[in-house]
């Protein structure tokens, strides 16, 4: 497909390909610049479709679509907004709900929970995001410039009670946007709403769930006192995510910038000694709270997983000689790495035989089972990056487990039982899987002795 601009303004395209399979529905976005309007679409099948700033076409051929601007005094330049809805931190994507920048513009998840909302460039205003089923979140002080896209990764979770008050609460942070931060820094931010605050977490870049920089449970501020010298110069962002007694979320994202002068001596990194990962799937949906959303740019492929699990990414490395942190990084094709998050050097945790190690926890919603992935660890300081590191893992699915004997829900039990039971998804593991099987027996009744016995099946 070829896209040609007349006038002032560009055109967003998603998916961008170099190569469409027949029939693939592509979605055309219009941004003029400031001082612009969008007059017509052309080709396509778009002559007769308007100026709306969206529209789709149907790969057919070799198509050429134009989108032409014209000189309109006083018109805003636009940009976009766009990312995708999941339940809570792991869960599935949210299809169905409604997006809403300003209560002027509006857009909505697709299946695949994805949005894109054009909205005026250089106005900052909230964007609310609604469940369809009930639940709230707001992304506060949303702002894009003129023909840029900004991403986010919104989570929310049903309401407690529908009753109760429904707007979302709010973010107060005493650093600015595009503030400049050196050396050691008081930060200081507060969540205000209707009802009152249950967690707020505060993190310094990244879209990990761990570690984060100050976790405040029951509570609606805090003070976080960090040292930025550990932290990468350049340009970043603060993610603040705070969630109310009714489950309604906040997410506030300002991007800052870091500055600092030599923390070590002027060479860089080495080798990080050694990276370990494991990935973790577990047969229930945990639902956990903490989302920050994805760094700028574009997408993954979202491959959420099932409904009824939750996937998770644990690495852990050793500490690399002269490093100030590590910037972690992930890839599904072991070639195009995107950043999942930096671990600063004051995130050093240490094991039972006090050796230090750094970990980072990947909850993204682009993992899935059986999906190979990729990370790159690569050490930094002041001078600049080390040598990277990488592995790979590919997520198992959710193990499925079936009590045969005695059966679910059963009665006059034996007190002396034999458990049976069966995985009845075994073809979708590896053949040279092991497997291992965990369990709990309650006795409610005088205590007695318990056999069980433990092996495949039995």
């Amino acid at each position: 497909m070829t896209i040609k601009v007349e006038g002032d303004g560009e055109v967003f395209v998603d998916p961008q390909k170099n190569l469409y399979a027949p029939n693939d529905v592509v979605g055309l976005i219009a941004l003029p610049k400031a001082g612009y309007a969008l007059a017509a679409w052309s080709g396509g099948g778009l002559d007769d479709k308007g100026n709306g700033l969206e529209q789709e076409v149907v790969m057919t051929g070799d198509i050429t679509v134009t989108a032409k601007f014209v000189s309109e005094s006083g018109a805003p330049g636009f940009g976009i907004v766009k990312g995708f809805v999941s339940d809570a931190q792991d869960g599935r994507v949210v299809a169905g709900a409604q997006i809403s920048w300003n209560g002027i513009y509006t857009a909505s998840t697709g299946e695949d929970g994805y949005f894109y909302l054009p909205i005026p460039a250089g106005q900052t205003a909230d964007l609310f995001v609604e469940r369809p089923d009930g639940g709230r979140t707001r992304v506060q002080d949303v702002v894009v410039k003129d023909g840029a896209a900004r991403t986010f990764a919104i989570p929310t979770r049903p309401w407690f009670n529908p009753n109760w008050p429904l707007d979302p609460p709010t973010i107060k942070l005493n650093i600015e946007e595009g503030e400049i931060l050196s050396g050691i820094v008081d930060f200081e931010v507060e969540a205000v709403g209707e009802t009152e605050i249950q967690v707020l977490y505060f993190y310094i870049g990244g879209d990990q769930r761990q570690p984060r920089e100050g976790t405040w449970l029951e509570a609606n501020k805090g003070t976080v006192t960090i040292d930025t010298s550990w932290l990468p110069n350049g340009e970043t962002y603060i993610r603040v995510l705070a969630y109310d007694s009714n489950d309604l979320a906040v997410l506030y994202v300002i991007p800052v910038t870091i500055f600092n002068s030599g923390h070590w001596a002027p060479e860089l990194p080495k080798l990080i000694p050694k990276v370990t990962v494991t990935a973790n799937t577990f047969a229930e949906p945990v639902g956990f709270y903490s989302f920050p959303g994805l760094p700028s740019g574009e997408f993954a492929t979202v491959q959420a997983v099932p409904e009824d699990c939750t996937l998770y990414v644990q690495l852990r490395w050793l500490p690399a000689e002269r490093a100030d942190g590590y910037r972690v990084y992930r890839s599904f094709d072991a070639v195009n790495y995107a950043p999942v998050g930096t671990v600063a050097g004051y995130n050093m945790l240490k094991d039972e035989d006090d050796t230090p190690y750094f970990q980072l926890t990947d909850h993204s919603t682009q993992l899935a089972p059986g999906r190979r992935t990729f990370y790159k660890v690569v050490p930094y300081n002041t001078v600049g990056d080390g040598p990277d590191a990488t592995v790979e893992v590919t997520p198992l699915p959710p193990m499925e487990v079936y009590l045969v004997s005695p059966a679910n829900g059963a009665v006059g039990v034996s007190l002396k039982p034999k458990f049976t039971w069966e995985l009845r998804n075994a073809h979708e593991f590896p053949a040279d899987t092991e497997f291992q099987y965990l369990f709990e027996l309650r006795l409610l009744a005088p205590a007695q002795s318990l056999t069980a016995v433990t092996s495949d099946g039995v």
